[in-house]
């Protein structure tokens, strides 16, 4: 099991603090400080900066009435909107209450034996294989190496597993493999009968032409590929939790069959209604979220005892030296300023911290308290 994290708040606020295996925690640290959740400027979630969600509440706004009804059983509407978007037919796609509920349902109908997984990544794979209690393989990926998984170590573990967790961009070291690398990954896995389950919560944020299309491959009877997405990141409304799967039509059926009713409120039945209307700003908005990175990126790397790492999503690994990573989410709260502390994401230990990209006026924010945290702990000088 992934161990309790504890970080310490800043001084006269109330001592020790544990943490969650996740980011987001405004709820509970408000409360701690004694401040509103809205004063807290939260860089540990990934959520897109640049949607604007105007459009979305107005929807919503709309449509409040709704709340004395049930939501769609079959969700046909939103299935066909994101049908279209994708290009594939609604039979194969699941909709779910976030990424990591239709985790738990694959494995539910997968029961695997063995499962490997590359470290760091996201922890429901973990948990959600211990769940159906299969054995884990972890293989860890080097951090001299950037973090990225290399298929010449990866493929002599696969012959003792019979599922192959991947997160394409991974989270939190932000790599991805090229389809390429992915296209004969398929091939190996497919010919030993091994489930490729594969996460690309963050792969609306890979450029175009970087981004591997796996649709074709996910789609097919007899594959063992099944792709799991997220709108939560892309359109910024992890309080709706909406995720979607997309994989054969048998396999989509079967997972059908043992899910609760109701798996979506009613505001999420009205994001999905309504969908084909918010690609279009969230593609307008992803040329300034790249400048931003960008920008945000070099602002980073002035800190010179701060390595950060190359991202292909909306977010930054970074290694911290001459101060704890728990010390530093701790000092980050005197400003009302929340960071992803990573130790315990397996694969990787103290020093290690998340950042995610904002618009400018907050990421200036975050860059300014930094550097008073480092002059203070003398490892900044102008």
């Amino acid at each position: 099991m992934i161990k309790e994290i504890y970080f310490d708040l800043p001084e006269g606020e109330g001592g020790r603090f544990k943490t969650m295996a996740h980011g987001g925690e405004i709820f509970q640290v408000a409360e701690r400080l004694g401040v509103s959740p809205r004063e807290i400027l939260d860089f540990s979630v990934n959520i897109n900066p640049f949607f604007p969600l105007s459009l979305l509440k107005k929807r919503i706004r709309e449509n409040l009435d709704l709340i004395s009804s049930y939501p769609d059983l079959e969700q046909k509407r939103g299935r066909g909107n994101l049908a279209n978007i994708l290009g594939l037919p609604e039979d194969n796609i699941l909709l779910g209450n976030g990424a990591s509920e239709l985790i738990f349902l694959i494995l539910r109908i997968i029961k695997p034996k063995k499962v490997l997984i590359p470290i760091p990544t996201f922890s429901e794979y973990e948990k959600g294989a211990q769940a159906v209690g299969a054995k884990l393989t972890f293989l860890p990926l080097k951090e001299e190496k950037g973090f990225a998984l290399e298929m010449r170590g990866l493929f002599p573990l696969l012959k003792d597993v019979d599922t192959l967790f991947l997160c394409n961009p991974n989270n939190p070291t932000g790599h991805l493999l090229a389809e390429k690398e992915i296209q004969e990954l398929i091939k190996v896995t497919r010919k030993r009968g091994i489930w490729l389950i594969l996460d690309e919560a963050f792969i609306d944020f890979v450029p175009e032409g970087e981004r591997p299309y796996l649709l074709k491959e996910a789609v097919e009877v007899g594959g063992h590929l099944l792709l799991i997405r997220s709108l939560t990141k892309s359109l910024a409304i992890p309080g709706l939790r909406v995720g979607y799967a997309i994989a054969p039509k048998g396999f989509v059926e079967r997972l059908e069959s043992i899910r609760p009713p109701w798996y979506l409120n009613i505001f999420s039945q009205v994001v999905l209604d309504y969908l084909e209307e918010y690609f279009p700003l969230f593609q307008k908005g992803l040329e300034r979220l790249s400048q931003e990175k960008v920008f945000f990126k070099r602002k980073l790397e002035e800190f010179p005892l701060l390595k950060v790492f190359p991202s292909w999503t909306n977010f930054f690994l970074c290694r911290v030296k001459g101060i704890s990573s728990s010390d530093l989410k701790g000092r980050f709260l005197a400003y009302k300023i929340l960071i992803r502390d990573c130790r315990d994401f397996r694969g990787l230990g103290e020093g290690f911290i998340r950042i995610a990209v904002r618009k400018k006026e907050d990421n200036l924010r975050l860059i300014r308290s930094m550097r008073k945290i480092f002059e203070e702990e003398g490892l900044w000088r102008d």
